[in-house]
Parts: structure tokens; C-alpha cells; sequence
């Protein structure tokens, strides 16, 4: 299931689109393990899967919340940069 490859886009989640459905597959394996009676093995590979799931959202997350704080920054840079060059030419 997993790719040894750090960066690889198949082990990313890329789009709400696919966040939604990552989210789904999540309760999914989550609701398994509640209602059902399942050997250990089973257990174990459900558990496995859910970390795994879990990784891949809390990464989509934490990518969205940096793109976020990232063109917040982008948008002030220009504000500040034109504020520099008045107080220069002022002098």
C-alpha cells in the first residue's frame, strides 16, 4: 500500500475532491473496526489503513493551512515593499 518514495503525488492527496473521498474511506475502515467482529489480523491491516489514511489527510491539511499562510504573506509583500519606497524617497 505504501510508497517507499517520499514525495510521490500517488501518496498525495491532491484536491478536495480526493479529500472528500479519503475522508469516506477513513469512516469507512473506522465504522469496520467498531461493528463487526473481526479476527486480529483483520484488525491490525484496518488499523494499519486508517494510519495510513490519517497521514495522508493531516498532510493535505497542513498543505492547505501553509498555502494559505503562504499567500497571505505574498499579499502583504507588496504593501510593505511600496511602504519602503516612500519612507526612501521621503528622506
Amino acid at each position: 500500500m505504501r510508497n517507499s518514495k517520499k514525495n510521490n503525488n500517488d501518496d498525495e492527496i491532491l484536491n478536495d475532491e480526493m479529500y472528500l473521498f479519503w475522508q469516506n474511506e477513513q469512516y469507512l475502515i473506522q465504522q469496520q473496526m467498531i461493528e463487526y467482529h473481526l479476527d486480529n489480523t483483520r484488525k491490525i491491516n484496518l488499523s494499519v489503513q486508517y494510519d495510513y489514511i490519517s497521514q495522508k489527510i493531516k498532510n493535505y491539511q497542513q498543505r492547505k493551512v501553509n498555502n494559505k499562510t503562504t499567500k497571505t504573506k505574498n499579499n502583504d509583500q507588496p504593501e510593505s515593499s511600496s511602504q519602503h519606497k516612500n519612507l526612501s524617497k521621503k528622506k
